[in-house]
């Protein structure tokens, strides 16, 4: 048929070789082998995609799903939920969250699971957004001075025998709050004058 600049077909193209610059289609079916050297896009692409080892992959978009049945190595992974059913990890880093002590403290969760305060005023502590999974934070409380601060946990913080605990209190010490989050209630643990 010569060079076309343009071919409508209402029914079924069936070839052996399809060859252009640009092909766009609805709909493809029956391939027992399709092979691209530029870039696919589709809305949604099943069965196994194979390509060469592409060691060079710096980022692969917004992925709304990714299944692998292999091994992910990667430098670091990062997201609002991360969920590993199984690992090979040697070590897990946590998210140092500094915060600035207040009377009133409002610790949002959020911003990391490891929560430095200095106290430097007796404070009542409340938290924000604690996501909806399960999840554990470490609260280091630091001092620098020996005033007898008081923390006022929130009513969520649930203690052993039902007592917080008694801060250090001392100049140069710190003191360690764990708490174990299971969606709605916090469980602390503490480690004192360190």
């Amino acid at each position: 048929v010569g060079q076309l600049s343009n071919l409508s077909v209402s029914g079924t193209i069936q070839t052996n070789i399809l060859n252009a610059t640009t092909v766009k289609l609805s709909s493809l079916f029956g391939l027992t082998n399709l092979s691209v050297t530029g870039t696919v896009e589709a809305a949604n692409l099943s069965g196994t995609l194979t390509t060469a080892i592409q060691s060079n992959i710096t980022s692969v978009g917004q992925l709304s799903n990714l299944s692998v049945s292999g091994t992910i190595q990667g430098g670091s992974y990062s997201g609002t939920n991360l969920t590993v059913t199984t690992s090979q990890a040697t070590r897990y880093f946590a998210t140092m969250n500094n915060v600035v002590a207040a009377s009133l403290l409002t610790i949002d969760l959020s911003q990391g699971n490891v929560i430095a305060i200095p106290l430097l005023t007796s404070s009542t502590f409340s938290f924000s957004n604690p996501g909806t999974n399960p999840a554990s934070y470490i609260i280091k409380v630091s001092y620098t001075s020996a005033t007898a601060f008081i923390i006022t946990w929130p009513a969520s913080v649930k203690w052993s025998s039902g007592t917080a605990p008694t801060l250090t209190c001392a100049n140069a010490k710190t003191d360690i709050i764990s708490l174990i989050y299971d969606g709605t209630t916090y469980y602390g643990t503490y480690a004192l004058n360190f």
